[in-house]
C-alpha cells in the first residue's frame, strides 16, 4: 500500500511533467501547420518519454492509472493558464526559423 504523502507527490509530480508535455506542444504547435506528421512523431516520442520517466524514475516502478492521469491534468492545466501568453513567443520563434531557411 502507498503511503497518501508519497501518492500526492508523486502526482504533483506528475502534474509538472503534465505542464512540461503542454511547453512541448506550444513549442511545436506552429511546425504542425506545416510539416504535420513529424511534429505529431516528435511529440508521442517527447511524451513516451515522460511518461516512462514518470513511471520508472518518479514512481519507481509503481505504475498505476493516477500517475498517467496526472500528466494529462497537468498537460490541460497548463493549456488553461500560460499557454496562450507562450504560444506567441513560440509562434515568433517558428516564424524567424522559417523565414531563415526560405
Amino acid at each position: 500500500m502507498t503511503v497518501p504523502a508519497e501518492a500526492a507527490l508523486r502526482f504533483l509530480w506528475g502534474l509538472a511533467v503534465g505542464a512540461m508535455l503542454g511547453v512541448c506542444y506550444d513549442f511545436l504547435r506552429p511546425l504542425r501547420r506545416r510539416h504535420h506528421a513529424p511534429a505529431d512523431i516528435l511529440f508521442v516520442l517527447v511524451s513516451f518519454m515522460a511518461w516512462v520517466w514518470h513511471s520508472f524514475q518518479i514512481c519507481a516502478g509503481d505504475i498505476r492509472l493516477g500517475g498517467t492521469v496526472s500528466l494529462g491534468i497537468g498537460m490541460l492545466l497548463w493549456m488553461g493558464t500560460a499557454s496562450m501568453a507562450v504560444r506567441k513567443v513560440f509562434y515568433w520563434f517558428w516564424l524567424v526559423i522559417f523565414q531563415i531557411l526560405s
